[in-house]
């Protein structure tokens, strides 16, 4: 008896879930699926004509956007050609603002108000950051 029921009965029962509830479950979700599509499928049948409108005006519209930025890339492309601006031809150094990190000592690095950004290495000190620091916080 105890056998049947540590062993044999827990397999049965694992069985039964695995190989008739767990397909039953597919089963009926694939039914009621299929039950919900026939029904839609009926309920849009008068508005068959309006659908079908939908989808053509929402084909050519997204073609239509699909054309015209398609085309203003090509004029900004033509106009770039006409009129010589390339992006290689921008001086060096136009708009474009560079920072050059300043002299931290390695001590800093390791302090929790230090942030390797170049405009504010230090929340403390953010003018001049020494080794002897005397906020220093690991």
């Amino acid at each position: 008896m105890n056998w049947f029921r540590e062993k044999l009965l827990p397999g049965m029962v694992l069985v039964s879930v695995m190989a008739i509830f767990v397909p039953g479950i597919v089963f009926l979700s694939a039914g009621l699926s299929s039950n919900l599509v026939i029904f839609l499928a009926e309920v849009l049948k008068p508005h068959r004509k309006l659908i079908n409108k939908s989808i053509y005006l929402g084909t050519n519209t997204a073609l239509l956007g699909i054309a015209g930025i398609s085309g203003c890339a090509a004029i900004a492309t033509i106009y770039d050609t006409v009129t010589d601006r390339h992006t290689e031809d921008v001086p060096e150094n136009q708009n474009i603002e560079v920072f050059e990190k300043p002299n931290i000592p390695y001590r800093c690095t390791k302090c929790k108000y230090y942030s390797d950004n170049p405009l504010l290495p230090c929340a403390v000190h953010p003018i001049e950051m020494k080794e002897d620091c005397q906020d220093w916080d690991a």
